[in-house]
């Protein structure tokens, strides 16, 4: 049947595959920096410091460790309860360089059965970062990868095959850095897990850590709570996440309006002459 088209005919369709694949990329694969540093993440230091030593310095200094011969870890897996701040500490990282290059991607979108080139994606992504390293590669939810059920089993097993082989093998390579990251560990086979160097648990923020993350929210708005009612409010949000802090300062600042939906009377207010009385 090929034999009948002319090359006009088989270059439009190689076009036509080309420009599918190139928006496939696009839509998965985000290559711009968010603005984010590591200052604006409260707590997690030994985390930070961990993968400060792993993967900033190397970048930063890399004649010191050209002596390990390209055996230093490089690949780090982030994992800890959602909402803790794993991707956003992954994405402060990698903004902390300046020269390295950023690629950011779920697994979730690595496995879509919408895709139709999803072991090629992984293959172009990970030869991008070798043609531009030093380079930071970030795969969120990364427990997307385990088999469900009511899915072919092949649509897991590729990819995920794929992502641990040029982790392990082909992306062993100086200047090439990953970051994993998962809400659930024990979903990730053994030898899936030895992909990555480095195994770090990100936690609940820690009262000092909580202190942070109200006053990087509170100093947005408007309030009056002093220091210490808002010590008082970190205590009592033991046991939170970050999100789960964040979506508290939410729904307290919004409590004005819930309450206006359930009002039966208004009045007219001067907003000047309360202005000038204020």
């Amino acid at each position: 049947m090929l034999a009948h088209l002319n090359p006009c005919q088989r270059s439009v369709s190689r076009d036509t595959s080309d420009i599918e694949f190139d928006k496939e990329y696009k839509e998965v694969i985000t290559t711009e920096k968010p603005n984010t540093t590591l200052n604006t993440v409260a707590g997690h230091d030994q985390a930070k410091e961990l993968m400060i030593s792993t993967i900033l310095s190397p970048i930063k200094f890399p004649q010191a460790f050209a002596v390990s011969n390209g055996q230093n870890p490089r690949n780090i897996l982030l994992y800890g309860p959602p909402g803790c701040g794993k991707t956003y500490l992954a994405k402060a990282l990698a903004c902390e360089s300046k020269t390295a290059a950023y690629f950011y991607t779920k697994a979730s979108n690595l496995v879509s059965k919408y895709l139709s080139n999803r072991e090629r994606l992984i293959e172009v992504l990970f030869e991008k970062a070798r043609e531009h390293s030093p380079s930071i590669i970030i795969v969120d939810d990364l427990e997307y990868l385990q088999h469900k059920g009511n899915e072919s089993e092949d649509s897991f097993w590729k990819p995920k095959q794929q992502l641990a082989a040029q982790i392990t093998e082909k992306s062993n390579v100086p200047g090439v850095y990953v970051i994993g990251v998962t809400n659930k560990p024990w979903n990730l086979d053994s030898t899936f897990k030895q992909s990555f160097d480095r195994c770090v648990g990100v936690t609940l923020p820690d009262l000092p850590s909580r202190i942070k993350i109200l006053d990087s929210h509170l100093k947005m708005i408007q309030h009056s709570l002093n220091e210490r009612q808002m010590l008082q409010l970190a205590h009592q949000t033991d046991g939170f996440s970050g999100a789960d802090i964040s979506t508290l300062l939410h729904d307290a600042l919004m409590l004005p309006v819930y309450r206006l939906q359930n009002a039966t009377h208004f009045r007219m207010v001067n907003f000047e002459l309360v202005i000038f009385m204020t």
